[in-house]
Order: structure tokens, then C-alpha cells, then sequence
């Protein structure tokens, strides 16, 4: 006596494949779904600041720092960074020991000071990157000018003149 369905083998390979490539397509559409929406949650913001202390020897140092807004770590040598300042407010001594690009813009000439990021910056963090000295505490917003290219795109928040600038006197370093 047979107690099951004489048609089962004939309708399970035929049902199997269907059912197989049918899950295969789901599961390949859900994937991709999920993948494009964690890549849109991840956001790449930097901004670069600079900060003009005065040293106890009465010499102005400008420190130049990249700070991670957004929600990616930024890897070491993941962030390039170009910053121009204008040649006017670097002393002459330190001008002469320089090898750097000089360029026109702005009707001024700008000495170029570019590099790699040393080390990763988390995100809220911000980290060092160039310092130069120079010729007292008293500029103007086009004085210092920067932007950051990384593999998310550029950031040109300085050459739109919308940097930061901060002061601080009698701060030894």
C-alpha cells in the first residue's frame, strides 16, 4: 500500500529550480538594496581650520588641523590636503628655506603647503597636519586659503572663504 502522491518526483525538480532561482533573484535584490542604502548613510565631511598662536618667543606660528564631521574614519594617506598662504604674511627667513609651489590667485601670490593625512581621524576628531610660521597675528580671511580631496570627492570650504579662524595668544607649543 503507498501512502503518498505517485506524481511527487515528477514535480520536485521542476518546482525546486523554480523556487531556487526565484529565492536567488530575491535574495541578490535585497542584497543590493541593503548595500545602497548603508552606502548612502555614510557620509564623508572634513573640514580644515586654522588656529595662530603666539609663541612665547614672541614669534606667530599658524597651525593648520583637518577635523572629521561626518560618520567614515578617515585612513591614514585616505585625505590630501593643499594649503595656500599668502606670501606676504610669511617672514622673509622662512620664505627663502622654502620649496613649495608659488601661484597667482586672488591678486596675490600664495606659497603652497600640501601633504597626506599621517594618521586616521575618527569621526569628531580632528588631527594636525601642517604648521608654518608666520609674520604676526593680524590677516584676513583670503590669507589663508585650503582645500581636501579625498576618494568621496573634493572639499573646497577654504577657497570659498568660509574657513575658520581662531586665535590664541601666549600658548607654548
Amino acid at each position: 500500500m503507498i501512502i503518498g502522491d505517485a506524481d511527487f518526483w515528477k514535480n520536485f525538480w521542476p518546482n525546486w529550480w523554480s523556487n531556487f532561482s526565484a529565492d536567488l533573484i530575491v535574495g541578490i535584490f535585497l542584497t543590493s538594496l541593503v548595500a545602497w542604502v548603508l552606502r548612502r548613510r555614510q557620509r564623508v565631511d572634513l573640514t580644515m581650520g586654522t588656529t595662530l598662536r603666539v609663541m612665547e618667543d614672541g614669534r606667530t606660528r599658524a597651525f593648520f588641523s583637518i577635523e572629521n564631521r561626518g560618520n567614515v574614519v578617515m585612513r591614514k594617506e585616505d585625505a590630501h590636503f593643499h594649503v595656500f598662504v599668502r606670501e606676504r604674511q610669511i617672514p622673509l627667513n622662512v620664505l627663502s628655506k622654502l620649496t613649495c609651489r608659488r601661484l597667482k590667485y586672488l591678486n596675490g601670490t600664495y606659497v603652497e603647503l600640501k601633504g597626506t593625512l599621517n594618521t586616521s581621524v575618527f569621526p569628531s576628531n580632528a588631527t594636525w597636519v601642517e604648521d608654518i610660521e608666520v609674520s604676526g597675528t593680524d590677516f584676513e580671511l583670503h590669507d589663508f586659503l585650503y582645500y581636501l580631496s579625498t576618494a568621496s570627492g573634493i572639499f573646497r570650504e577654504g577657497l570659498r572663504l568660509t574657513g575658520r579662524l581662531t586665535r590664541f595668544r601666549g600658548l607654548p607649543v
